[in-house]
Formats: structure tokens, C-alpha cells, sequence
């Protein structure tokens, strides 16, 4: 859903100076947003369920509703100081904070009680509510109406969430397990650590007109990409995986994390060997009609070329820190966000004469794999690689088919787009050829996804 949003958008504004307002507000909202969706499985999560009552103490959802109403009113201060076409969309979408805040424990509870159909349709709902309340009021380019339409969707998750998340839930506390330092910290460490997709978005605000509209569409599929990649298989297992090493069972939490590592491994590889060769079609189809052109297209194309690395990184980010984030190495993992705002603003400032659309997502994607090197880093120092490198150990032939073929195939993509240029015939019969070892990896995921499933004990 929020794909067809974003095609809805693309062809009402194209690569406009509209389109960038519209693109730099949606970045600010989410911003806000994922704080909540994030704080979920770090800190609520592992600290809800009493492991022995089974009971579930949703006494915490104060802070967040008082963090929501504090985004919230940022959002408006933001606004008032911002243009009036931007200014208007932040103002309209301001209570999308408060939304969100109140979403995230009974999302929690949804992923405690492993509903993942209900945690994991949350976001297809608030696509299918924006895009709906986008399309029935003929908001267009109106941005007050645009604004307006973000708020409804993350009212519309709320609601659903919240129904299905606390409905027959029992037993439930009303008491708080999070002291309100430790939140406060959290808070701060997420700000920082959510930080990267906002900073990209600044940094494209001083390109060309139409650059930060170019890089939030091609963002937005590299996104969805990462959707698939990931299918929320590390947060999934986030559970399951904090009760093993609560319970000092660190056997069965190196299996577990194995075995999610080298499924989201696996499946972005497949993942991405679809995509190199269908991402000009897809574009096609998407977002080519309206105000969008067929050369607005190839820019767009380029943009998620240069994100495929980003992809695999963010997958595999996210499958490691959820460990570290049980163990609470909250500081350690700071450093590597630091570290990748640090290589983002710098490989951005030193492309920007020479590439100045793609400057930016070619330092996003640098900035991905070195957080992913140190967090690498951070989980070998950490006490359960011992036995976590024996069980990767098993699959040493499945990972490293799987990275060379994809990494084979990204090199000739890039090559076959600088010598021939966009939609040549030769970008896409060598790019067909690429589909053929896509198929050959898809036997390499089933075996790996039904381990994965039993491990985690719930329906994926």
C-alpha cells in the first residue's frame, strides 16, 4: 500500500520542489514514529513478560503517550518554522506521534503472545488507510491534505493493533517494568540511532531540485526490498531469543540466532538477484504516469542501484543488534549509529561535485556496511560467538554461494548500467541471465525457513 501511495504522489508532484517538501515531511514523520516501533522489541519486549506467570505488565504506555504529545508539539514548533508548503504537511501530520506512542504496547503484547499476523499487518494497514483517505478526499497536492492523510494512517495501525494486540491477551499487569532513567536513555539512544534517514534526507536538500524527491522514491523501494529481506524474522524471534539467554540456555540462543542470520542472509541475496533485473520494470510500473517522466524513472533506478549494499546491511544490522540489544550493549551500539552518521555526511560531501543525485545514496550505503562491520565486531566480542561461529559453521556453503552470486551480480549490473546506459537491450538480457541464478538460490531458502519457524515456536 504505501507503494502505490508513493505512485500516487509521484505522478501528482513528479520530481518537483513539491515533491522534494512532500519527501522531507514523510521523513520527518517517520522519524518520530519508528522511535516507538523501535523501542518495542529493545526495550519493552524483553522486559514485559514475567517468564514463570506468563503475565504481561502494560503499565509503561505513560511514557510513551507523553513522549507522542512532546513529539507532537516539536512537530508543530517545526512547522511553524518551516516553509509554508512544508510547514503545512508537518502541521497536518503532527498527531501521527501521538498515534504511534499509543500503538506500541499492544504491540508488544502481540509479539509476546506471538500474534505476528496482527504485529506484522500493522503497517499494511496504515499504507491501505493513507492511501485510501488519500485517494477519497482527492487530496492531490494539496499539502494540508497530505499531512492529514499520514495522521489517518497511523490512526487507523492504532486502532487495529490495539484491538487485536490486547483482545483475550490475559493475564495482564497494570504495573511498569521500565524505570523512567532507563527510558529516557533509550529515548535518546533511538533518537540517535534513527537518525541516519533524516540526516540522508537533509543532505539531499542541497542537490538539484527534485534530488531528495529522487532519493526518498528510490529509498522507499530499497526499503520495501528490505521489508521482504528481513520479513521481521530477527524481531520475530526476539522473544524466543531473550528467554534462551535469560534462562542461561546460550546453546539454543546461538541455534536461534544462526539460524535467523543465515535465513535473512539468504533471503536478501534471493531478494536482490530478483530485484537487479526487474527494478527498470517495476519503476515502469510503479510511478511512470502523471507529472512522472520516463527519464525522472532511470534517476530513480540509479538511486536503488546504488542501495542495493544498503539492503543486505540493514537486514543483517538488525539480526545482530537484537542480541546485543538483550544483552544491553545500548552504548556499544550508539557508537556504531555514530559511526555510520560519520561516514554517511562524509562520503556525501566528497560525491556531491561528481555525482550530485547519487552522492547521497552511495554514502548511505557506505555508511550501512560500516555499521554492519562494527556491529559485526561487537557480536565477536561478545560471549555467545564461541558457539554462534560453530553453528554458522553448518551452513559455510549456503553463505558463501549466496554472497558470491549476489555480489557477482550487483558488479555486473553496475557495469552493464555504465556502459550501456538506462533500458539498453543489453542491460536486460544480461540482467536475465542473473534471473537464472535467482532461481537456482531459492532452493537454498525453504529448508532454512522451516528450521527458522521451528525454532522460534510461532507462526512467521
Amino acid at each position: 500500500m504505501g507503494f502505490v501511495f508513493q505512485s500516487a504522489i509521484a505522478a501528482t508532484l513528479g520530481l518537483s520542489g513539491a515533491s522534494d517538501n512532500f519527501q522531507l515531511a514523510w521523513s520527518i514523520v517517520t522519524f518520530g514514529t519508528i522511535i516507538f516501533f523501535t523501542l518495542v522489541p529493545i526495550l519493552l519486549v524483553p522486559r514485559m513478560e514475567n517468564p514463570e506467570t506468563r503475565e504481561v505488565s502494560i503499565g509503561d504506555w505513560p511514557k510513551f503517550a507523553i513522549l507522542g504529545a512532546l513529539l507532537t508539539i516539536a512537530q508543530l514548533v517545526a512547522a511553524e518554522l518551516s516553509s509554508p508548503q512544508l510547514g503545512d504537511i508537518l502541521r497536518w501530520s503532527a498527531l501521527s506521534h501521538l498515534f504511534a506512542s499509543t500503538t506500541a504496547v499492544p504491540l508488544a503484547v502481540a509479539y509476546i503472545r506471538k500474534r505476528f499476523v496482527v504485529a506484522g499487518i500493522g503497517p499494511a494497514i496504515n499504507g491501505a488507510a493513507l492511501l485510501v483517505s488519500f485517494v477519497t478526499i482527492g487530496a492531490g497536492g494539496n499539502p494540508s491534505a497530505i499531512g492529514a492523510c499520514l495522521a489517518f494512517g497511523y490512526l487507523a495501525q492504532m486502532l487495529f493493533v490495539g484491538f487485536f494486540g490486547l483482545y483475550r491477551s490475559a493475564p495482564l499487569r497494570q504495573s511498569g517494568q521500565v524505570p523512567i532513567r532507563l527510558f529516557i536513555f533509550l529515548v535518546a539512544f533511538t533518537l540517535l540511532s534513527k537518525f541516519q534517514p533524516l540526516l540522508e534526507r537533509f543532505l539531499s536538500v542541497g542537490g538539484p531540485t527534485g534530488s531528495t524527491a529522487t532519493l526518498g522514491f528510490g529509498q522507499k523501494l530499497a526499503q520495501g526490498l528490505l521489508l521482504f529481506a528481513a520479513f521481521g524474522l530477527a524481531l520475530t524471534a526476539n522473544a524466543t531469543l531473550a528467554r534462551k539467554v535469560k534462562s542461561g540456555d546460550f546453546d539454543g540462543a546461538a541455534d536461534l540466532m544462526a539460524k535467523t542470520l543465515v535465513t535473512t542472509f539468504v533471503f536478501s541475496c534471493v531478494i536482490l538477484l530478483a530485484a537487479i533485473p526487474s527494478r527498470d520494470l517495476a519503476i515502469q510500473i510503479l510511478f511512470v504516469r502523471g507529472e512522472f517522466s520516463t527519464s525522472d524513472a532511470h534517476d530513480v533506478s540509479d538511486v536503488l542501484l546504488a542501495q542495493f549494499p544498503w539492503v543486505i546491511a540493514c537486514a543483517l544490522t538488525g539480526a545482530l543488534t537484537s542480541y546485543l540489544y538483550i544483552e544491553r550493549n545500548y552504548l556499544r551500539v550508539a557508537t556504531a549509529a555514530v559511526i555510520g552518521l560519520v561516514v554517511t555526511y562524509g562520503v556525501s560531501h566528497v560525491l556531491q561535485g561528481d555525482f550530485p543525485v547519487l552522492a547521497v545514496p552511495l554514502a548511505s550505503s557506505a555508511g550501512s556496511v560500516v555499521t554492519l562491520l562494527w556491529v559485526s565486531w561487537l557480536v565477536i566480542r561478545s560471549t555467545i560467538w564461541p558457539l554462534l561461529k560453530a553453528k554458522l559453521g553448518d551452513y559455510r556453503e549456503t553463505l558463501y554461494f549466496s554472497g558470491i552470486v549476489t555480489t557477482a551480480s550487483f558488479i555486473a549490473a553496475v557495469v552493464f548500467r555504465s556502459v550501456s546506459g538506462p533500458g539498453s537491450w543489453f542491460v536486460n538480457l544480461g540482467l536475465t541471465l542473473i534471473l537464472i541464478l535467482f532461481l537456482l538460490c531459492l532452493r537454498l531458502l525453504r529448508p532454512l525457513w522451516a528450521q527458522c519457524r521451528a525454532a522460534v515456536g510461532g507462526k512467521l
